[in-house]
C-alpha cells in the first residue's frame, strides 16, 4: 500500500502575503521614518527648539514621544524592539498613519510654513494681540475688523502664504455690552463689523508655537514673545503696525473754542484685562511702550487699571489701562514715518489729516519767526506798534509783547523744517 507524502516544505498561499505585507509595510514604516526625521532636522535649522516643542505638545494624545523614540532607534540602525512598542500603534504606523503631532509637523513643513519671512510672522502675531487671535482649541486664527482692510489683509496673506485658505463672514457676535463709568453701569451696543477666518488647525498651532496666546486674551498673562522683543527693528515694527491697526486710537483734527484754535488731541494705546490680571496688563503695556519708545514715538506713563465693562457671557469685570501717545507738531509727522495703518484705512486718513495740520503748524511757525524778526528791526527804526501791527499783519498786543515785554517769542527749534514739510 502506497503511503501518502506530506510536502512540509509547502506554505499556505495566504501565509505569504501576509509575510510580504508585513515586509512592505515595515519597508513604508522606516521610509516614513526617514523622512519625518529630515524633516524635523530642517524645521530646527529655521524654528527655535523651544517653539517647535511648544508645537509638539500642543497636542494632548497620541504616542508622540513612542514615534520620536522609534524615529531615534531608526536614526541610530539599531533593530526596532517589537516588545517595547504597542502592537496596535506599531500596527498603525506600518500602514502609513502618523500621531497627530508627526501629521502637524510634517504640514508645516509641507506648507513651507518654517520659510515664512520673520516680518510677515511678526505681523500675523501683532494683529492676533490686537483684535484677533486662536481659539482655544486651535482650530481657527482670527482677525475683527473693517470689510476692505480684511479684504486686503486677505489679499496680503494669501500672497505670502498661498497654500492657507482664507474666508471673511460677518461677526455676527457683535451686540449688547453693559459698560461701566463712575461705578454705575449703562449699555452700549456694538457695531456691525466682520472677521477674516483662517480655519487650518496647523497654521494655527504654528502661530501658538511663535507666541500668540490661545483662547481669551483678557482673561490670562500675555507677554510680547521674546523673539520679537529681541529680534531687529523690522520685526519689531511689524508687529507694533499690526496692533496698532486694532487697538490704537486713531489721529484727529479738533477745534478748539475756549483756546480758539486747531488742536490735534493726544492719542491714546489701551487695553482690558480682568481683575486678577492687572499687573500683567500694566507689564504688557510697558513692554510695547518700551518698543514705541525705540523709534523716538514719545509717550507718556501707564496708567492705573479702573473698571470698565461687565462681560454679558460671564458677568465678569473687566479693567482698563492705557498710555498716551504724544500728539506735538513733530511727534505727530514723526509717528506717521514710522507707522503708516497699511491695512486699517480710517486710521491712515486720521493720521493723514493729523499729519497736514501738522505741517500747517509748521509752516505758520516759520511765518511767525521771519515777522518776529522783522518787527524787531523796524521798532529799532523807529516805528511805533501800530504801523509794525499793520504792515505785518499781526496784533497790535502780540508786536507789544514780541518788542516791550520779550512774551509770546516764538521758540527756536534746531530742525530743519523745510526738510519736514518736504518729506
Amino acid at each position: 500500500m502506497n503511503k501518502i507524502s506530506l510536502d512540509t516544505s509547502a506554505i499556505h498561499p495566504r501565509i505569504i502575503y501576509k509575510q510580504k505585507r508585513n515586509c512592505l509595510s515595515m519597508k513604508t514604516l522606516l521610509e516614513n521614518l526617514r523622512k519625518t526625521d529630515k524633516i524635523i532636522e530642517e524645521l530646527k535649522k529655521s524654528l527655535e527648539e523651544e517653539v517647535l516643542w511648544k508645537i509638539i505638545r500642543s497636542h494632548n494624545r497620541g504616542k508622540t514621544e513612542e514615534y520620536l523614540r522609534l524615529i531615534e532607534t531608526q536614526k541610530n540602525n539599531q533593530p526596532i524592539d517589537k516588545e517595547s512598542f504597542n502592537r496596535f500603534d506599531l500596527y498603525r504606523w506600518k500602514r502609513g498613519t502618523y500621531p497627530d503631532t508627526i501629521k502637524t509637523i510634517r504640514k508645516i513643513y509641507c506648507l513651507g510654513l518654517h520659510r515664512i519671512d520673520k516680518k510677515i510672522l511678526s505681523r500675523l502675531i501683532g494683529w492676533g494681540f490686537g483684535d484677533g487671535g486662536i481659539n482655544n482649541k486651535l482650530g481657527y486664527y482670527f482677525i475683527c475688523g473693517n470689510k476692505n482692510d480684511l479684504e486686503k489683509i486677505k489679499k496680503y496673506v494669501h500672497k505670502e502664504i498661498p497654500k492657507i485658505k482664507i474666508k471673511i463672514e460677518e461677526n455676527k457676535s457683535t451686540g449688547k455690552i453693559t459698560s461701566v463709568k463712575n461705578k454705575v453701569p449703562r449699555r452700549i451696543f456694538g457695531k456691525k463689523s466682520w472677521i477674516l477666518y483662517v480655519k487650518n488647525s496647523t497654521f494655527v498651532r504654528f502661530l501658538y508655537g511663535n507666541g500668540l496666546p490661545k483662547g481669551e486674551k483678557v482673561l490670562q498673562r500675555i507677554s510680547v514673545p521674546t523673539w520679537i522683543i529681541n529680534g531687529d527693528k523690522e520685526i519689531k515694527l511689524e508687529f507694533l503696525e499690526g496692533l496698532l491697526e486694532c487697538e490704537n486710537q486713531k489721529h484727529s483734527v479738533k477745534f478748539n473754542k475756549l483756546k480758539n484754535k486747531v488742536e490735534i488731541p493726544v492719542v491714546s494705546f489701551g487695553m482690558c484685562k480682568e481683575v486678577k490680571y492687572k499687573e500683567n496688563l500694566v507689564e504688557f503695556l510697558n513692554s510695547i511702550k518700551t518698543m514705541l519708545e525705540e523709534f523716538n514715538i514719545r509717550c507718556g506713563g501707564v496708567e492705573v487699571p479702573k473698571p470698565n465693562n461687565i462681560r454679558k457671557r460671564d458677568g465678569k469685570i473687566t479693567y482698563l489701562s492705557r498710555f498716551s501717545i504724544y500728539t506735538s507738531i513733530l511727534d505727530v509727522i514723526n509717528f506717521s514715518r514710522v507707522i503708516n495703518y497699511r491695512f486699517n484705512d480710517e486710521k491712515r486718513r486720521g493720521l493723514n489729516i493729523a499729519v497736514k495740520e501738522a505741517k500747517n503748524k509748521l509752516k505758520r511757525f516759520e511765518q511767525q519767526k521771519i515777522k518776529f524778526e522783522k518787527a524787531k528791526e523796524l521798532f529799532k527804526g523807529g516805528m511805533n506798534y501800530s504801523k509794525i501791527s499793520h504792515k505785518l499783519n499781526v496784533s497790535h498786543i502780540t508786536i507789544k509783547h514780541w518788542v516791550v515785554g520779550k512774551e509770546h517769542l516764538p521758540r527756536h527749534l534746531d530742525i530743519d523744517i523745510g526738510g519736514i514739510l518736504n518729506g
